[in-house]
């Protein structure tokens, strides 16, 4: 949006295609903040040392993380057109951060280590590092 009124000051125009690659990126970019926050928002018991099953699983990360989304952008992803590209995109990354966590579920769980290293950091960039069409 930021680009598109810059722009718009100087006299210059987006594409329609660029203003959906735009508008694609910053939902992306939302939703992957959004699953940040759950993860952030989880650390004491991530890195609980007693609790060892936390209920922390890929379904519960991903429902999250899209009710959080869907609270700062207010759009709701089951409402975008099934065959749209964004709503494949984002589909795709929900699928990302599900099999991250549910990959991580061993280190997220194991009892007796108060430091796990799953933070929102490398969460993120493993999410990215998945997150194929």
């Amino acid at each position: 949006m930021a680009v598109v009124l810059l722009l718009a000051l100087y006299g210059m125009t987006l594409s329609v295609a660029a203003e959906s690659d735009l508008d694609t990126a910053e939902k992306l970019a939302t939703l992957l903040r959004s699953a940040r926050t759950v993860i952030s928002a989880n650390q004491n018991l991530i890195n609980a040392t007693t609790i060892v099953d936390k209920g922390l699983t890929g379904d519960v990360v991903a429902r999250r993380a899209t009710e959080l989304f869907e609270e700062t952008s207010g759009i709701s992803i089951e409402s975008l057109d099934g065959s749209s590209r964004v709503r494949r995109f984002l589909d795709a990354q929900v699928s990302s951060i599900r099999e991250i966590v549910d990959e991580h579920q061993t280190t997220i769980n194991k009892p007796g280590i108060g430091f796990k290293g799953f933070v929102p950091a490398t969460f993120a960039r493993l999410v990215n590092e998945r997150f194929t069409l």
